[in-house]
Protein backbone atom coordinates (compact mmCIF):
# COMPACT_ATOMS: atom_id res chain seq x y z
CA UNK A 1 0.00 0.00 0.00
CA UNK A 2 1.17 3.53 -0.69
CA UNK A 3 2.12 5.78 2.22
CA UNK A 4 -0.51 8.04 3.77
CA UNK A 5 -0.49 10.82 6.34
CA UNK A 6 -1.44 9.57 9.81
CA UNK A 7 -1.75 11.49 13.08
CA UNK A 8 -0.66 9.72 16.26
CA UNK A 9 -1.73 10.72 19.76
CA UNK A 10 -0.08 9.91 23.07
CA UNK A 11 -0.84 10.71 26.70
CA UNK A 12 1.69 8.80 28.74
CA UNK A 13 2.08 7.73 32.35
CA UNK A 14 3.78 11.03 33.17
CA UNK A 15 0.29 12.59 32.86
CA UNK A 16 1.80 15.82 31.58
CA UNK A 17 -0.33 16.35 28.47
CA UNK A 18 -1.12 15.28 24.93
CA UNK A 19 1.46 14.79 22.18
CA UNK A 20 0.25 14.74 18.57
CA UNK A 21 2.31 14.21 15.44
CA UNK A 22 2.06 13.42 11.75
CA UNK A 23 4.04 10.81 9.91
CA UNK A 24 3.70 9.60 6.35
CA UNK A 25 4.04 5.83 6.29
CA UNK A 26 2.94 2.59 4.67
CA UNK A 27 3.25 0.76 7.99
CA UNK A 28 6.72 -0.55 7.15
CA UNK A 29 8.86 2.47 6.37
CA UNK A 30 8.55 6.04 7.57
CA UNK A 31 8.58 8.11 4.41
CA UNK A 32 8.30 11.53 6.02
CA UNK A 33 7.93 13.23 9.40
CA UNK A 34 5.31 15.94 9.58
CA UNK A 35 4.56 18.61 12.16
CA UNK A 36 3.47 17.95 15.71
CA UNK A 37 2.59 19.69 18.93
CA UNK A 38 2.28 19.16 22.67
CA UNK A 39 -0.64 20.49 24.71
CA UNK A 40 -0.07 20.32 28.49
CA UNK A 41 -2.81 19.33 30.88
CA UNK A 42 -3.81 22.00 33.35
CA UNK A 43 -3.13 21.02 36.98
CA UNK A 44 -6.78 20.26 37.84
CA UNK A 45 -7.22 17.75 35.01
CA UNK A 46 -3.85 16.15 35.72
CA UNK A 47 -4.87 15.77 39.35
CA UNK A 48 -8.15 14.16 38.30
CA UNK A 49 -6.28 11.63 36.16
CA UNK A 50 -3.87 10.92 39.01
CA UNK A 51 -6.82 10.26 41.33
CA UNK A 52 -8.22 7.83 38.74
CA UNK A 53 -4.92 5.93 38.79
CA UNK A 54 -5.41 5.44 42.53
CA UNK A 55 -8.98 4.25 42.00
CA UNK A 56 -9.56 2.94 38.44
CA UNK A 57 -13.14 1.95 39.32
CA UNK A 58 -14.10 5.50 40.28
CA UNK A 59 -17.60 6.64 39.33
CA UNK A 60 -15.89 9.62 37.69
CA UNK A 61 -14.30 7.36 35.08
CA UNK A 62 -16.90 7.82 32.31
CA UNK A 63 -16.90 11.61 32.62
CA UNK A 64 -13.11 11.72 32.55
CA UNK A 65 -13.02 9.39 29.55
CA UNK A 66 -15.29 11.69 27.54
CA UNK A 67 -13.32 14.76 28.62
CA UNK A 68 -10.01 13.08 27.73
CA UNK A 69 -11.34 12.04 24.31
CA UNK A 70 -12.64 15.52 23.54
CA UNK A 71 -9.31 17.08 24.54
CA UNK A 72 -7.49 14.75 22.15
CA UNK A 73 -9.99 15.55 19.41
CA UNK A 74 -9.40 19.29 19.84
CA UNK A 75 -5.64 18.70 19.60
CA UNK A 76 -6.11 16.81 16.32
CA UNK A 77 -8.19 19.67 14.91
CA UNK A 78 -5.59 22.19 16.05
CA UNK A 79 -2.80 20.25 14.38
CA UNK A 80 -4.77 19.90 11.13
CA UNK A 81 -5.57 23.63 11.13
CA UNK A 82 -1.96 24.60 11.75
CA UNK A 83 -0.50 22.20 9.18
CA UNK A 84 -3.13 22.18 6.42
CA UNK A 85 -2.39 18.45 5.96
CA UNK A 86 -5.48 16.24 5.83
CA UNK A 87 -4.79 12.92 7.61
CA UNK A 88 -6.41 9.74 6.41
CA UNK A 89 -6.08 7.93 9.73
CA UNK A 90 -5.65 8.72 13.44
CA UNK A 91 -3.95 6.52 16.05
CA UNK A 92 -5.42 7.22 19.51
CA UNK A 93 -3.66 5.49 22.41
CA UNK A 94 -5.83 6.89 25.20
CA UNK A 95 -4.70 7.06 28.82
CA UNK A 96 -3.50 4.02 30.73
CA UNK A 97 -5.16 3.97 34.16
CA UNK A 98 -4.28 0.42 35.21
CA UNK A 99 -1.69 -2.15 34.20
CA UNK A 100 -1.05 -5.47 35.90
CA UNK A 101 1.71 -7.69 34.46
CA UNK A 102 1.03 -11.34 33.77
CA UNK A 103 1.87 -13.95 36.38
CA UNK A 104 2.41 -17.69 36.24
CA UNK A 105 -1.30 -18.19 36.83
CA UNK A 106 -2.99 -15.22 35.15
CA UNK A 107 -2.85 -13.09 32.03
CA UNK A 108 -1.79 -9.46 32.11
CA UNK A 109 -4.46 -6.81 32.52
CA UNK A 110 -4.27 -3.34 31.02
CA UNK A 111 -6.91 -0.61 30.90
CA UNK A 112 -6.85 2.54 28.79
CA UNK A 113 -9.62 5.14 28.78
CA UNK A 114 -10.65 6.93 25.61
CA UNK A 115 -13.55 6.58 23.18
CA UNK A 116 -12.33 5.84 19.66
CA UNK A 117 -15.83 5.88 18.17
CA UNK A 118 -16.62 9.26 19.73
CA UNK A 119 -13.42 10.71 18.25
CA UNK A 120 -14.09 9.21 14.81
CA UNK A 121 -17.61 10.64 14.79
CA UNK A 122 -16.39 14.10 15.79
CA UNK A 123 -13.51 14.19 13.31
CA UNK A 124 -15.06 12.33 10.39
CA UNK A 125 -11.73 10.46 10.11
CA UNK A 126 -11.11 6.73 10.78
CA UNK A 127 -9.53 6.16 14.21
CA UNK A 128 -7.54 3.18 15.47
CA UNK A 129 -7.78 2.64 19.23
CA UNK A 130 -7.34 -0.12 21.85
CA UNK A 131 -3.90 -1.19 20.70
CA UNK A 132 -2.97 -3.43 23.61
CA UNK A 133 -5.81 -5.90 24.21
CA UNK A 134 -5.04 -8.29 21.37
CA UNK A 135 -1.50 -8.74 22.64
CA UNK A 136 -2.83 -9.50 26.12
CA UNK A 137 -5.30 -12.04 24.72
CA UNK A 138 -2.35 -13.79 23.07
CA UNK A 139 -0.46 -14.10 26.34
CA UNK A 140 1.56 -10.88 26.11
CA UNK A 141 2.12 -8.09 28.60
CA UNK A 142 0.40 -5.52 26.39
CA UNK A 143 3.53 -3.35 26.65
CA UNK A 144 5.79 -2.00 25.40
CA UNK A 145 4.45 -1.47 21.86
CA UNK A 146 6.82 1.22 20.58
CA UNK A 147 9.81 -1.11 19.83
CA UNK A 148 8.65 -1.94 16.28
CA UNK A 149 8.70 1.81 15.55
CA UNK A 150 12.18 2.09 17.06
CA UNK A 151 13.21 -0.68 14.67
CA UNK A 152 11.84 1.30 11.71
CA UNK A 153 13.74 4.41 12.82
CA UNK A 154 16.98 2.47 13.22
CA UNK A 155 16.81 0.63 9.88
CA UNK A 156 20.09 2.13 8.66
CA UNK A 157 21.95 2.35 12.00
CA UNK A 158 24.78 -0.05 12.91
CA UNK A 159 23.55 -3.00 14.98
CA UNK A 160 23.23 -3.69 17.83
CA UNK A 161 21.64 -0.50 19.13
CA UNK A 162 19.40 0.24 22.10
CA UNK A 163 16.68 2.81 22.66
CA UNK A 164 15.96 3.86 26.24
CA UNK A 165 12.55 5.41 26.67
CA UNK A 166 12.27 7.27 29.98
CA UNK A 167 8.65 8.34 30.37
CA UNK A 168 6.62 7.72 33.51
CA UNK A 169 7.95 4.15 33.33
CA UNK A 170 11.27 3.31 31.66
CA UNK A 171 11.67 0.69 28.97
CA UNK A 172 14.34 -0.43 26.53
CA UNK A 173 14.41 -1.66 22.95
CA UNK A 174 17.41 -3.73 21.90
CA UNK A 175 17.81 -4.15 18.14
CA UNK A 176 20.23 -6.78 16.88
CA UNK A 177 20.84 -8.15 13.40
CA UNK A 178 18.44 -11.01 14.02
CA UNK A 179 15.98 -10.01 16.73
CA UNK A 180 14.10 -7.29 18.55
CA UNK A 181 14.07 -7.41 22.36
CA UNK A 182 12.18 -5.11 24.68
CA UNK A 183 10.62 -4.61 28.08
CA UNK A 184 10.09 -2.24 30.96
CA UNK A 185 13.11 -1.71 33.17
CA UNK A 186 11.67 0.03 36.21
CA UNK A 187 10.43 3.45 37.29
CA UNK A 188 10.99 6.33 34.91
CA UNK A 189 10.11 9.92 35.61
CA UNK A 190 6.82 9.28 37.42
CA UNK A 191 8.30 8.78 40.89
CA UNK A 192 10.62 11.76 40.45
CA UNK A 193 7.72 13.95 39.26
CA UNK A 194 5.49 12.87 42.14
CA UNK A 195 8.29 13.53 44.61
CA UNK A 196 8.92 17.00 43.22
CA UNK A 197 5.21 17.83 43.26
CA UNK A 198 4.91 16.72 46.86
CA UNK A 199 8.10 18.31 48.19
CA UNK A 200 8.63 21.36 46.00
CA UNK A 201 5.26 22.06 44.42
CA UNK A 202 6.63 21.71 40.88
CA UNK A 203 5.70 19.08 38.31
CA UNK A 204 9.21 17.78 37.54
CA UNK A 205 12.93 18.16 38.24
CA UNK A 206 14.03 20.52 35.47
CA UNK A 207 17.22 19.19 33.83
CA UNK A 208 17.80 17.05 36.93
CA UNK A 209 19.08 20.11 38.79
CA UNK A 210 17.53 19.19 42.14
CA UNK A 211 18.90 15.64 41.90
CA UNK A 212 22.35 16.95 41.01
CA UNK A 213 22.42 18.97 44.24
CA UNK A 214 21.58 15.97 46.40
CA UNK A 215 23.28 12.86 47.74
CA UNK A 216 22.28 9.39 46.56
CA UNK A 217 21.16 7.11 49.39
CA UNK A 218 22.66 3.85 48.18
CA UNK A 219 21.19 1.77 51.00
CA UNK A 220 17.71 2.56 49.71
CA UNK A 221 18.59 1.68 46.13
CA UNK A 222 20.09 -1.62 47.27
CA UNK A 223 16.86 -2.34 49.14
CA UNK A 224 14.62 -1.41 46.17
CA UNK A 225 16.62 -3.45 43.66
CA UNK A 226 15.83 -6.59 45.66
CA UNK A 227 12.29 -6.44 44.31
CA UNK A 228 11.58 -9.60 42.22
CA UNK A 229 10.79 -7.49 39.15
CA UNK A 230 14.46 -6.67 38.65
CA UNK A 231 15.44 -10.34 38.48
CA UNK A 232 13.00 -11.12 35.67
CA UNK A 233 14.28 -11.41 32.13
CA UNK A 234 12.87 -9.40 29.25
CA UNK A 235 10.17 -9.10 28.12
CA UNK A 236 8.39 -7.76 31.19
CA UNK A 237 6.13 -4.84 32.04
CA UNK A 238 5.30 -2.60 34.94
CA UNK A 239 2.49 -0.43 36.28
CA UNK A 240 3.22 3.20 37.07
CA UNK A 241 2.27 2.60 40.71
CA UNK A 242 4.30 -0.59 41.31
CA UNK A 243 7.15 1.22 43.06
CA UNK A 244 5.05 3.95 44.64
CA UNK A 245 6.19 2.70 48.05
CA UNK A 246 9.63 4.17 47.28
CA UNK A 247 8.21 7.63 47.92
CA UNK A 248 7.32 6.59 51.44
CA UNK A 249 10.82 5.22 51.95
CA UNK A 250 12.19 8.66 51.02
CA UNK A 251 9.90 10.54 53.41
CA UNK A 252 12.67 11.46 55.86
CA UNK A 253 15.00 12.72 53.10
CA UNK A 254 15.31 16.31 52.01
CA UNK A 255 14.05 17.23 48.54
CA UNK A 256 17.44 17.07 46.85
CA UNK A 257 18.50 13.72 48.33
CA UNK A 258 15.13 12.17 47.47
CA UNK A 259 15.37 13.39 43.87
CA UNK A 260 18.95 12.11 43.56
CA UNK A 261 18.06 8.70 44.98
CA UNK A 262 14.94 8.19 42.86
CA UNK A 263 16.80 9.28 39.72
CA UNK A 264 19.66 6.91 40.50
CA UNK A 265 17.13 4.08 40.88
CA UNK A 266 15.85 4.77 37.36
CA UNK A 267 19.40 4.72 35.97
CA UNK A 268 20.57 1.59 37.78
CA UNK A 269 17.43 -0.32 36.83
CA UNK A 270 18.06 0.51 33.16
CA UNK A 271 21.68 -0.60 33.38
CA UNK A 272 20.70 -3.80 35.19
CA UNK A 273 18.25 -4.67 32.39
CA UNK A 274 21.01 -4.15 29.83
CA UNK A 275 23.47 -6.54 31.51
CA UNK A 276 22.51 -9.49 29.24
CA UNK A 277 23.46 -7.36 26.22
CA UNK A 278 27.10 -6.40 26.81
CA UNK A 279 27.58 -5.75 23.09
CA UNK A 280 25.43 -2.62 23.42
CA UNK A 281 27.80 0.32 23.62
CA UNK A 282 25.46 3.20 22.75
CA UNK A 283 22.12 4.13 24.28
CA UNK A 284 19.68 6.38 22.43
CA UNK A 285 17.74 8.23 25.11
CA UNK A 286 14.21 9.34 24.26
CA UNK A 287 11.08 10.88 25.85
CA UNK A 288 11.17 13.40 28.70
CA UNK A 289 13.93 11.68 30.62
CA UNK A 290 16.49 12.68 28.00
CA UNK A 291 16.35 16.23 29.40
CA UNK A 292 17.46 15.05 32.86
CA UNK A 293 21.19 15.72 32.84
CA UNK A 294 21.72 13.96 36.17
CA UNK A 295 20.13 10.81 34.77
CA UNK A 296 22.26 11.05 31.63
CA UNK A 297 25.37 11.39 33.79
CA UNK A 298 24.42 8.26 35.75
CA UNK A 299 23.90 6.25 32.56
CA UNK A 300 26.99 7.75 30.92
CA UNK A 301 29.26 6.29 33.58
CA UNK A 302 28.72 2.89 31.92
CA UNK A 303 27.62 3.55 28.32
CA UNK A 304 27.84 6.17 25.61
CA UNK A 305 24.56 8.09 25.79
CA UNK A 306 23.05 9.93 22.85
CA UNK A 307 19.62 11.45 22.41
CA UNK A 308 17.07 11.18 19.63
CA UNK A 309 18.01 14.68 18.49
CA UNK A 310 21.53 13.45 17.69
CA UNK A 311 19.88 11.41 14.92
CA UNK A 312 17.52 14.13 13.72
CA UNK A 313 14.42 12.80 15.53
CA UNK A 314 12.14 14.75 17.86
CA UNK A 315 12.23 13.00 21.21
CA UNK A 316 9.20 14.88 22.52
CA UNK A 317 7.00 13.53 19.72
CA UNK A 318 8.46 10.08 19.17
CA UNK A 319 5.71 8.18 21.01
CA UNK A 320 2.95 10.08 19.23
CA UNK A 321 4.73 9.27 15.95
CA UNK A 322 4.92 5.66 17.09
CA UNK A 323 1.15 5.40 17.51
CA UNK A 324 0.63 6.89 14.08
CA UNK A 325 2.91 4.15 12.76
CA UNK A 326 1.14 1.47 14.81
CA UNK A 327 -2.24 2.69 13.55
CA UNK A 328 -1.09 2.16 9.98
CA UNK A 329 0.31 -1.27 10.84
CA UNK A 330 -3.02 -2.15 12.45
CA UNK A 331 -4.82 -0.95 9.32
CA UNK A 332 -2.56 -3.26 7.30
CA UNK A 333 -2.93 -6.12 9.80
CA UNK A 334 0.82 -6.12 10.39
CA UNK A 335 2.31 -7.23 13.74
CA UNK A 336 2.55 -4.66 16.53
CA UNK A 337 4.22 -6.94 19.06
CA UNK A 338 6.36 -10.06 19.16
CA UNK A 339 7.26 -12.84 21.60
CA UNK A 340 10.55 -11.08 22.40
CA UNK A 341 8.96 -7.66 23.03
CA UNK A 342 5.83 -8.46 25.05
CA UNK A 343 5.97 -12.21 25.62
CA UNK A 344 3.00 -12.91 23.36
CA UNK A 345 2.72 -16.48 22.08
CA UNK A 346 3.25 -15.24 18.52
CA UNK A 347 3.66 -12.06 16.52
CA UNK A 348 0.30 -10.28 16.71
CA UNK A 349 -1.39 -7.24 15.23
CA UNK A 350 -3.86 -5.23 17.28
CA UNK A 351 -6.00 -2.17 17.55
CA UNK A 352 -9.67 -1.60 16.86
CA UNK A 353 -10.65 0.54 13.89
CA UNK A 354 -13.53 3.00 14.22
CA UNK A 355 -15.18 4.63 11.21
CA UNK A 356 -17.11 7.84 11.59
CA UNK A 357 -20.85 7.30 11.35
CA UNK A 358 -20.65 9.88 8.58
CA UNK A 359 -18.83 7.33 6.44
CA UNK A 360 -21.94 5.17 6.44
CA UNK A 361 -24.15 7.99 5.16
CA UNK A 362 -24.68 7.68 1.42
CA UNK A 363 -25.67 9.98 -1.39
CA UNK A 364 -27.67 8.68 -4.36
CA UNK A 365 -26.64 10.10 -7.71
CA UNK A 366 -29.04 9.46 -10.60
CA UNK A 367 -27.54 9.53 -14.10
CA UNK A 368 -29.96 9.41 -17.04
CA UNK A 369 -28.69 8.76 -20.58
CA UNK A 370 -29.92 7.41 -23.92
CA UNK A 371 -28.09 4.50 -25.55
CA UNK A 372 -29.24 3.00 -28.90
CA UNK A 373 -32.59 4.65 -28.47
CA UNK A 374 -33.12 3.22 -24.97
CA UNK A 375 -33.20 5.29 -21.81
CA UNK A 376 -30.74 4.11 -19.15
CA UNK A 377 -30.90 5.13 -15.51
CA UNK A 378 -27.70 4.59 -13.49
CA UNK A 379 -27.97 4.92 -9.73
CA UNK A 380 -24.64 5.48 -7.99
CA UNK A 381 -24.42 5.23 -4.20
CA UNK A 382 -21.51 7.29 -2.89
CA UNK A 383 -20.51 7.77 0.75
CA UNK A 384 -19.48 11.06 2.27
CA UNK A 385 -15.79 10.38 1.62
CA UNK A 386 -16.51 10.17 -2.10
CA UNK A 387 -16.13 6.39 -2.27
CA UNK A 388 -18.40 4.48 -4.64
CA UNK A 389 -20.46 1.98 -2.61
CA UNK A 390 -22.23 0.32 -5.54
CA UNK A 391 -24.09 1.05 -8.79
CA UNK A 392 -27.39 -0.14 -10.21
CA UNK A 393 -28.62 0.10 -13.79
CA UNK A 394 -32.23 0.17 -15.02
CA UNK A 395 -33.63 0.39 -18.55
Amino acid sequence: MESIWVIGLMSGTSLDGIDAAYIKTDGVQVEEFGPGLTVPYEPAFRAALFDLLQNPLSTNKTTLEQDLTDRHTRVVRQLIDESSIQPQLVGFHGQTIFHHPRTETSKAQTVQIGDGQRMANDLGIPVVYDFRQNDVSEGGEGAPLVPVFHQALAHDLPRPVAFVNVGGVSNITVITDKRLYAGDTGPGGALIDDWMQKKAGVSYDKNGEMAASGTIQNHLIKQWLQHPFFDQDLPKSLDRQTFYHCLGDCEQLNTADGAATLTALTARAILKALLPYPEIQTLILTSGGRHNLFLRKQLGEVSCVQTTEDFGWNGDLIEAQAFAYLAMRSHQNLPLSFPTTTGAFKSVSGGEGYLSTLVHQQWHLYVVSVYNGRKLILILRINILGKLVNASQFC
